[in-house]
């Protein structure tokens, strides 16, 4: 914002799912469930009036609060003992909804965010630690909700494999990630993630729109050798 209007904005779009429903699969299947994302829970998500300054600071604070637990972690490779070093119980609800792009997929509650995204990304990038001089430079809370993000701001090397199915590329990256959050009184309920997954390929070394080419050339030339046989 400058002088009170928007001179930038930042648009994700999940073109790796594009791909999935033209009927093209560049990567290995997701841990996480795949479906299109669901609207809050409580179906309050449009918020057209303004919210109280101070439920909106709770939120957003509630929201760091987590995302400090999260640096907890000490880099041992990622048991459950290890994880619960970072104390997510205490920020979660139960039963939270975790909408991953695609390429990771949506999960439901600590158990399921931990087994289908925490433990992989923690395998593949141990590193990984967010740029002090970028920082999550949007943080906002308004109401129940709240948004944080970077560009560019989560950096990580990839020395470990299991994460959407790539072996370790050595390869150094930097993330652009968006989180939106539902809070209830006490807990973070339901959490969002646009993340640029094709740009954090490119930097490992794979291009997902060169292999969507290579199979859509496959299928051309399978078609045509139907239509031969046919005729």
């Amino acid at each position: 914002m400058r002088d009170g209007r928007i001179v930038k904005s930042y648009v994700f779009l999940d073109l790796l799912d594009l791909m999935h429903q033209a009927g093209y699969s560049p990567l290995a299947p997701s841990l996480g469930s795949t479906m299109p994302w669901l609207p809050p829970l409580t179906h309050d998500g449009v918020i057209l009036t303004p919210q109280e300054n101070a439920r909106s600071q709770r939120t957003i604070e509630r929201v760091l609060a987590m995302h400090a637990a999260l640096g907890h972690y000490n880099g041992q490779p990622p048991s459950r003992k290890v994880l619960d070093l970072m104390q997510m119980r205490a920020h979660w609800h139960p039963h939270f909804m975790w909408y991953g792009p695609a390429g990771i997929g949506t999960t439901r509650g600590l158990r399921g965010f931990e087994d289908y995204h925490q433990i992989p990304f923690l395998v593949a990038f141990p590193d990984r630690r967010g740029d002090s001089d970028i920082g999550h430079f949007i943080r906002i809370g308004d109401g129940d909700y709240a948004v944080t993000g970077g560009w560019g701001y989560l950096q990580a090397t990839h020395t470990g494999g299991d994460f959407l199915g790539m072996p370790p590329t050595g390869r150094r990256i930097r993330m652009r990630v968006m989180d939106f959050y539902r809070c209830d009184e006490t807990t973070l309920c339901e959490n969002w993630i646009p993340m640029d997954i094709p740009h954090m390929l490119l930097q490992m070394g794979v291009d997902i729109f060169g292999r969507m080419r290579h199979q859509a050339r496959q299928a051309g030339s399978i078609h045509a050798s139907e239509w031969l046989l046919r005729g």
